[in-house]
């Protein structure tokens, strides 16, 4: 995964509610993307759609394939 730093401008409601006030909008999404475990099994999800099990990592977890 790449991790890139952007600057944020403030311009768009639901853009705002999710990154500073995600418990207002979670009803529009899936998953939450700031909790650990719910991005997990986002991966879990994408590698059984994508016909493949996630793969175990070095430090003995699961590789998120994201």
């Amino acid at each position: 995964m790449k991790i890139e730093s952007i600057h944020w401008r403030s311009s768009q409601p639901l853009t705002e509610d999710y990154v500073h006030n995600y418990s207002k909008v979670s009803s529009l999404f899936d998953y939450n993307p700031w909790d650990s475990r719910s991005l997990q099994e986002r991966a879990v999800w994408l590698d059984q759609e994508r016909g493949a099990a996630a793969e175990p990592a070095a430090a003995g977890g699961s590789a998120a394939k994201l």
